[in-house]
């Protein structure tokens, strides 16, 4: 499917739209997904977070213009920019030490 007639599709019927573009372009987030996540996320971590990135992509559709770029280049930055959020995430759980109050008795 081509940009523009995304952009028409999405004009005439967003719910058909969304399940074209995660048809479309599914394999792309979670490849991107998978190198930023790399060892730190899980499966269901690098799922969850495929699932937020085109969540992001319906709400911020307005935003996309097939005259500013190209629907893969919108897609790829907002999967990039999601992927490396969870990543900070993901890592800042790991860093942070749980205190018990039994540690003090």
């Amino acid at each position: 499917m081509s940009d523009p007639e995304w952009a028409e599709l999405l004009e005439k019927s967003p719910g058909e739209a969304y399940k074209q573009l995660i048809d479309c372009y599914g394999n792309y987030v979670y490849a991107i997904v998978r190198s930023k996540l790399g060892k730190v996320g899980t499966r269901e971590d690098c799922e969850d977070c495929v699932s937020d990135v085109f969540v992001d992509i319906f709400k911020n559709r307005h935003r996309y213009s097939s005259e500013g770029g190209s629907l893969k280049s919108f897609i790829g930055t907002i999967a990039k920019r999601r992927a490396i959020d969870m990543f900070r995430q993901l890592t800042h759980r790991r860093d942070t030490i749980s205190i018990d109050e039994d540690d003090f008795v």
